[in-house]
This record gives structure tokens, sequence and C-alpha cells, in this order.
């Protein structure tokens, strides 16, 4: 039942990321995010922005939901592999938007 507290945690991680990603991708407003993170972003790509964010947010979602899903089949806690390399995938394709369209982090 060790694996129980981990399918709980990345359960509700996954459930807030997708949130985030669904208000990011279709509300095309970036305002969700605190004000460093897009006070460079130039105004014809503020949607773009947003978009990609929540694709980043989406990845995040998707593994989060993986890594619960196989801390729950499998009884064990494998999972959280599965969480640890999307938060990282997640990282790195932020930091990416993030040099692309602001300049970097602030």
């Amino acid at each position: 039942m060790t694996y129980l507290p981990g399918v709980f945690i990345m359960g509700i991680l996954a459930v807030l990321f997708l949130i985030i990603a669904l208000v990011l991708i279709l509300g095309k407003n970036p305002e969700i995010l605190h004000t460093y993170h897009w006070k460079n972003v130039k105004e014809e790509y503020k949607k773009a922005y947003s978009i990609q964010m929540g694709i980043g947010m989406l990845i995040s979602f998707i593994t989060n939901t993986a890594g619960a899903l196989i801390n729950y089949f499998t009884k064990t806690n494998w999972g959280w592999l599965s969480f640890g390399i999307g938060l990282l995938s997640s990282f790195v394709y932020w930091t990416y938007i993030q040099k692309k369209y602001n300049g970097g982090f602030f």
C-alpha cells in the first residue's frame, strides 16, 4: 500500500496541470502565469506563447497520469520515474519557449 500516496499525489498534480493547460491553450492568454514569465513577449506572439506553454503543461499532465497508472496497476513506485522524466521534459520545453518568446526566464 506504500504506492497509494504516489498515485494520489500524481493524480492531483495531473489534474492541476490539465486545468492550467486548458486555460492556456483554449484561453490563449498567458496571464495565468506569473508576470515575469511573459512580460517581454510581444503582443503578436502572446497567443502562440500561451499555446506552447499549455503544450508543456499537457506533457506534464500525460506523464503524471502515466506515473499514477503505473503505480496503481503495478502496485510499485516505478511511476515516479515517469513523473521525473515528464517533469524534466516539461522544464526543458518551457526553457526553450521562454528563450524563444521572452528572451529568458526573467
